[in-house]
């Protein structure tokens, strides 16, 4: 590539040359070479300027709408498919999970060392604990610490249900996800607190 010194030095040599070869010219023959520079450029402008309107008009025609109109409605269609097919697959997931937590719920009635009851107040408390912005890890062991088998835990993943989840805690926002127990703990918690928990629900064939 060539440096900005050794362009100026080759339109300076440019320059030069038609300057020389002007100056066998006489004064008319200069003018008419003017006079046919300026046309040129003129007729170049009207050129360029006739392509632009010519452009715009074929934009602002009905095929030049429906060109462009296909490509952006094309492309809103497309992503709204591909987020209705994202929410569709991520709802089904979700059903399946509620499904597996009611069921496994309610056989693990009998086997709980905890009651229905129970459930519902350490559920409460977690959501309590993990609300708003913040964590408070001693109630969670606390509270955690009163689950002993799977069945108390799947009675308590039950009395959770699906809370709305967003920037560390429970949102009424309509862009927060909802998430059951076990997905609230792996927002909130980490290190050997989450790794704890997991593998008590490994243990307990818990998988959601």
């Amino acid at each position: 590539m060539a440096t900005k010194k050794q362009l100026a030095a080759l339109r300076k040599a440019r320059a030069a040359k038609k300057r020389k070869a002007l100056n066998g010219l006489s004064e008319e023959q200069k003018a008419e070479i003017k006079a046919a520079a300026k046309r040129a450029a003129e007729s170049a402008k009207d050129k360029a300027t006739k392509g632009a309107v010519k452009g715009l008009d074929f934009l602002g025609s009905n095929k030049g709408l429906k060109i462009i109109g296909g490509v952006a409605v094309g492309g809103l269609v497309f992503i709204v498919a591909r987020k209705i097919v994202k929410n569709i697959k991520a709802n089904r997931l979700e059903n399946e999970a509620q499904k597996q937590i009611e069921q496994k719920a309610a056989n693990a009635v009998s086997t709980a060392t905890i009651t229905t009851g129970d459930a519902t107040t350490i559920a409460a408390g977690l959501k309590a604990a993990m609300s708003p912005v913040g964590t408070d890890e001693s109630a969670i062991d606390r509270l955690m610490g009163r689950i002993t088998n799977g069945s108390d835990m799947w009675l308590v993943i039950r009395a959770f249900g699906e809370q709305p989840y967003r920037f560390g805690g429970y949102s009424t926002s309509s862009s927060a996800r909802k998430l059951n127990l076990i997905g609230w703990f792996r927002e909130e918690l980490s290190g050997s607190r989450l790794k704890n928990i997991e593998n008590n629900l490994a243990e307990w064939g818990i998988n959601l």
